[in-house]
C-alpha cells in the first residue's frame, strides 16, 4: 500500500533509503527541506521497503513495489511522466538510458584563465547569469530549493566568475556521510568550450571524495566527457518516461 507521510515519517524513510546509490542522498536531502511544507513535493512509503517522491511531473521509487497495478494507478494519478527507479519497470512508460556516474580516477584542472572561483555564490546572480534549472521545475523554485539545502549543509554550490558575471557553476545539491551528489553543472554559452564544467566538477569532486562516493547522473552524450575528468558508468539508476 502506497501511503504519504510527513516529517514524523523521516526516521522510517531514511531507513528504507540505506545506503541505496543516488536514491539515499537526493531523496533525503529533499525530505529535509520539502517535508510537511507547501512546496509540491510529496513523500511517500510503499509495502515494506520501498519509498518514493513526487515532484511536478517526476517521480524518485527507490526499492522494489510489490503491487505492481497499484504503482502504476499512483503514477497515473500523480500525473507523472518521468520516474527514476531502482527497481520497477513501470506499465507504459519507456526507458531512457542514462549513466550513474561515480568518481573513481581522482584528477585535477586548473581554472580557466581570467576566472575566479566562488565557494559561497550568489543564487539570485546566478539566475540572472544563466539557464539555471534541472529540468523539473522553474529556474525560481530550483534556486529556492538550493538555497534551503544550502543553509542546511545539504549542499555546496560553487560558481567560476568571469568579468561579466558568472560564467559556469556545478555543485554538490545533495550532501550526507558516505556520498555527495553533484548537479546543477552549467557553462554559459559563449564560455563553453574552455574547461569551465570539467575543472568546476572535479574541484567539487576532490573536495568531498575523502571517505564519500561522488556521483551524478548523465545521458549518454555527456558520458565520454565524464569518463575523461575520472568517472566510471554504472546503470544503477533507471530512467522511464511515459509513453504516447
Amino acid at each position: 500500500m502506497i501511503q504519504q507521510i510527513g516529517p514524523d515519517g523521516r526516521e522510517e524513510f531514511v531507513r528504507r533509503l540505506g545506503r541505496t546509490p543516488f536514491f539515499s542522498p537526493v531523496m533525503a536531502a529533499s525530505f529535509a527541506v520539502n517535508a510537511g511544507k507547501n512546496t509540491g513535493v510529496r513523500f511517500f512509503l510503499a509495502d515494506g521497503t520501498a519509498v518514493l517522491s513526487v515532484s511536478g511531473d517526476s517521480a524518485l521509487v527507490c526499492g522494489e513495489v510489490c503491487d505492481a497495478e497499484e504503482l502504476d494507478s499512483f503514477l497515473a494519478f500523480s500525473g507523472v511522466r518521468c520516474v527514476r527507479t531502482s527497481h520497477a519497470a513501470p506499465s507504459g512508460f519507456v526507458r531512457e538510458e542514462i549513466f550513474l556516474m561515480t568518481y573513481t580516477q581522482p584528477q585535477t584542472r586548473e581554472f580557466p584563465s581570467g576566472m575566479r572561483l566562488e565557494e559561497m555564490p550568489r543564487m539570485t546572480k546566478l539566475g540572472e547569469s544563466m539557464r539555471y534549472t534541472d529540468g523539473t521545475m522553474s529556474s525560481d523554485d530550483f534556486i529556492a530549493e538550493a538555497c534551503a539545502r544550502r543553509n542546511r549543509g545539504l549542499a555546496h554550490i560553487f560558481a567560476l566568475e568571469a568579468q561579466d558575471g558568472y560564467a559556469a557553476t556545478a555543485g554538490v545539491y545533495a550532501l550526507c556521510a558516505h556520498e555527495a551528489y553533484l548537479g546543477g553543472v552549467v557553462t554559459r554559452e559563449e564560455y563553453r568550450g574552455r574547461g569551465c564544467a570539467g575543472a568546476l566538477v572535479l574541484y567539487a569532486a576532490n573536495r568531498y571524495a575523502p571517505g564519500r562516493a561522488v556521483r551524478l547522473i548523465c545521458a549518454p552524450e555527456r558520458r565520454t566527457f565524464y569518463e575523461s575528468i575520472g568517472f566510471s558508468a554504472g546503470r544503477d539508476v533507471m530512467q522511464w518516461r511515459a509513453g504516447q
